[in-house]
């Protein structure tokens, strides 16, 4: 068995000959290439036989044909045979109305499929109809081997590559980390174009991170030739400090915990007065105590985070009003209060946010 080096050349002869009891008509031959060989263009020959000559890869213009999506070349062989259509080969026991043809191609230096299998395997296939039977049949090529009765046996043949002179790297596993926020695709930070189907560790297909776990990303060079890179994935959550917002507040407010004033915001971030004065303000609860004069003070609130994600910060602006004070006198009906007399007149008076009622007899109700 033949051994050959990565890139090599191989030149490929068949020989097609009837030593039957019966002419075939619509003679052709066909070759599927293995994985491990990649055609070279152009390099079709009919060496002898009828229509003897180099030929094209295209079809339509000549006895031989390259099917590129199935790795497939065809000859039509024989006497009167054309693009479309195998010709006559009559048959002698040794075979004398013979056709030889020949391709060429190179010896994979992909270190994928060699990763597989190192060995290349080309069976051709005659392919006929009996004259006289009107039988058609498919035989495989013969590489030296006979049966009891000398008939010919269908085989391969079989060259070996020395994946020994080529050096092959492959991809290593890896481990990322991501802000829950800004989570790429695998074809995005992994830039291995190749691998480009992604599990999770259920072999569920994904197309990004859905959260901490191991993934996997695939290449598969052909049916049952696969390698895998094992992606190990940490999602940090990102910091959420709430959106920004403002207040107002009297000046002669007993107090309000700026917490209170965000909607959402994750626990145990900072805080700081970025501008104001005035009051006091207790950065490690967040609770500002108005002193009693108008102004507005802006405060910031900060959420670290763990990288790569970013800290998150949101701003709270409170704006301090005087309270206004006001003397109303309205006159109600005296079934409204049950003091005897018509035409009792109550004094409302507002002062900040604790209204009373004062009456002429000096009573005084709060309500």
């Amino acid at each position: 068995m033949a051994t050959v080096n990565p890139g090599d050349t191989l030149t490929y002869k068949i020989t097609y000959k009837n030593i039957g009891s019966d002419t075939s008509i619509n003679s052709f031959i066909s070759d599927t290439l293995d994985e491990n060989s990649q055609y070279i263009p152009n390099s079709m020959t009919i060496l002898t036989g009828p229509n003897a000559g180099s030929k094209t890869d295209a079809g339509g213009d000549d006895q031989a044909t390259y099917y590129a999506a199935q790795r497939t070349l065809k000859f039509n062989i024989g006497t009167g045979a054309t693009a479309s259509s195998g010709g006559k080969v009559s048959f002698t026991p040794p075979g004398n109305d013979s056709t030889v043809v020949q391709f060429k191609v190179i010896a994979s230096n992909d270190c994928y499929l060699l990763k597989c299998d190192n060995q290349i395997d080309n069976t051709a296939l005659g392919h006929f109809t009996g004259k006289i039977s009107g039988n058609s049949y498919s035989v495989g090529s013969n590489p030296a081997a006979f049966d009891g009765f000398g008939c010919p046996v269908s085989g391969s043949t079989s060259t070996f590559i020395n994946v020994a002179a080529v050096t092959c790297t492959y991809p290593s596993d890896t481990s990322v980390t991501f802000c829950s926020n800004n989570i790429p695709t695998f074809s995005t930070f992994l830039n291995q174009v190749e691998y480009n189907q992604y599990y999770d560790d259920l072999y569920q297909t994904v197309s990004s991170p859905l959260n901490t776990g191991t993934y996997h990303a695939i290449r598969t060079a052909y049916a049952g030739c696969t390698d895998t890179i094992d992606i190990f994935v940490t999602i940090e959550t990102a910091a959420f400090a709430g959106a920004d917002v403002s207040t107002q507040l009297c000046a002669n407010h007993p107090g309000l915990n700026l917490n209170t004033v965000l909607s959402g915001q994750d626990a145990g971030g900072s805080w700081t007065r970025m501008s104001g004065s005035g009051g006091s303000f207790t950065p490690g609860t967040g609770v500002f105590i108005p002193s009693g004069s108008s102004g507005t003070s802006t405060f910031r609130y900060v959420v670290a985070a763990i990288s790569p994600c970013t800290a998150d910060t949101s701003l709270v602006s409170v704006t301090l009003t005087n309270p206004t004070s006001s003397l109303t006198t309205i006159t109600v009906c005296d079934n409204f209060y049950p003091i005897p007399g018509m035409g009792t007149t109550i004094l409302l008076q507002v002062i900040t946010r604790i209204p009373r009622l004062m009456l002429r007899d000096a009573i005084v109700w709060r309500i």
